[in-house]
């Protein structure tokens, strides 16, 4: 069986395309490695110094705003990344296009963000000002489109770069919080700076790599094309965020912020693992939009192969994941987060689903059905709702890990066989877990 993956590997690594995609994939594990490692122990730094109420506390900010994130993201960046790839409207248009988009749309989460939070939380002032601050956020990531423009050109190594800058100075300025023992506020400044310091980094790296660049421009007429193509994205991608938010909304009105924060500690790991391996997908999708248009039995076959293989890793990091968690957990966040062992263990299973239906949204993109991702949220949404309700008054914080693991699969795996436009990738994710060949 492995032997067999081994050798598909292989084969698949011998085109000029498939050597493209895996330096472009290189430099981004490369990137997210350097990530992950640094930004894990920042959060258990910071975790051990605010301890579980307050790290509960900005926890549930930071997933307050992420819920309105997609008002400015809106669902572009496969668009984005296929129009680039298929050469129109020209570089141009579209990044002074989905600039405007992405401030305009930060500056209304601003406002929505900071108005819902005093009526959900009214008497909540730390929760009102850290939903604020970090409301700033997306204003300041309005340079990410650039990197739309890498990922055409599968020049990864470039934003990898810009990122290792952000996060070498944001890193810093934390170091230096944790040493002069700030406030909770503080740390949330900090990720502003971040994200200022990325979008400054991506301009630079941009005018140096485009200097024949033109002035971008805006274009109502592609601004009304993204929205009617992007709207059911953006919509799922909200639908989304709530669905896998849930628990910790929850969390926070049935048990308080310090549950909160034994939750949102481990789920922070398995958060920071799953986008890590979904960064091969990410390199791949301008190669499966090229295929797509000329082979579908190549096509499909490809898309095996990708499943396949997030497959065999979901299952490496699960059993690993689900072994160590009782130790990792009170070793990086300290005695008063040993509680949390539990809720890593149960997460875990989760990568299973989650690693192998990553692709599909490439797919429905592919295909002009990112509709069908809309009603495969809904679905789970109301599927969320009475598990974590029941889960957690019944279990607590190991409650919210096993309704978000129930959620997980019926999102990534089961509703692929209820809905039309997923059934064939249904079967093929089922091989896939069962590591069969295509």
């Amino acid at each position: 069986m492995f032997d067999g993956i081994k050798t598909e590997l292989a084969s698949a690594l011998k085109s000029k395309a498939a050597r493209a995609v895996g330096k472009n994939t290189g430099w981004l594990m490369a990137d997210r490695i350097c990530r992950l490692f640094v930004t894990l122990l920042m959060t258990a730094l910071i975790a051990r110094h605010l301890g579980p109420r307050e790290f509960g506390a900005l926890n549930y900010a930071m997933a307050f705003v992420a819920l309105f994130l997609p008002l400015a993201t809106f669902g572009l960046d496969r668009i984005v990344v296929r129009d680039y790839v298929n050469g129109k409207p020209g570089k141009e248009t579209i990044l002074g296009t989905t600039l405007c988009w992405r401030v305009c749309g930060g500056a209304l989460i601003l406002v929505i963000a900071s108005f819902v939070c005093g009526l959900v939380r009214p008497g909540d002032r730390a929760a009102q000002v850290l939903v604020g601050i970090l409301s700033l956020s997306p204003i300041l990531q309005a340079g990410e489109v650039i990197d739309f423009w890498f990922q055409s050109r599968l020049e990864s190594k470039y934003v990898a770069i810009a990122k290792t800058i952000s996060l070498a100075g944001s890193t810093a300025i934390r170091c230096a919080l944790l040493y002069h023992d700030a406030s909770v506020y503080s740390f949330a400044w900090a990720s502003l700076v971040e994200s200022l310091l990325l979008s400054g980094a991506l301009i630079i790296e941009f005018r140096r790599r485009a200097p024949d660049c033109g002035r971008w421009r805006f274009s109502p007429a592609y601004a009304r094309t993204l929205f009617f193509q992007c709207w059911p994205m953006a919509l799922n991608l909200a639908l989304h965020m709530l669905y896998m938010r849930i628990a910790i909304f929850m969390l926070a009105s049935l048990k308080g912020d310090t549950a909160l924060g034994l939750f949102t500690a481990p789920s922070r790991l398995y958060d920071s693992i799953v986008p890590f391996f979904g960064l091969l997908g990410t390199s791949l999708f301008p190669e499966l939009v090229k295929l797509y248009s000329v082979d579908n039995v190549k096509f499909f076959g490809r898309y095996h192969q990708i499943c396949r293989l997030l497959s065999l890793i979901g299952w490496a990091m699960f059993l690993i994941l689900a072994a160590i968690s009782p130790f990792v957990i009170p070793l990086m966040y300290g005695s008063n987060f040993a509680s949390s062992g539990i809720v890593l263990s149960i997460l875990s299973a989760g990568l299973l689903f989650q690693l192998s239906g990553m692709p599909r949204a490439a797919y429905l993109t592919i295909i002009n059905k990112q509709g069908t991702l809309l009603w495969v949220s809904i679905a789970s949404i109301a599927i969320s709702c009475p598990l974590n309700w029941f889960l957690i008054m019944r279990y607590g914080i190991a409650g919210a890990a096993m309704a978000t693991v129930l959620a997980t699969f019926f999102n990534f795996f089961l509703a692929n066989f209820i809905f039309p436009a997923t059934r064939p990738l249904a079967w093929i994710q089922l091989k896939a877990l069962l590591l069969l060949k295509h």
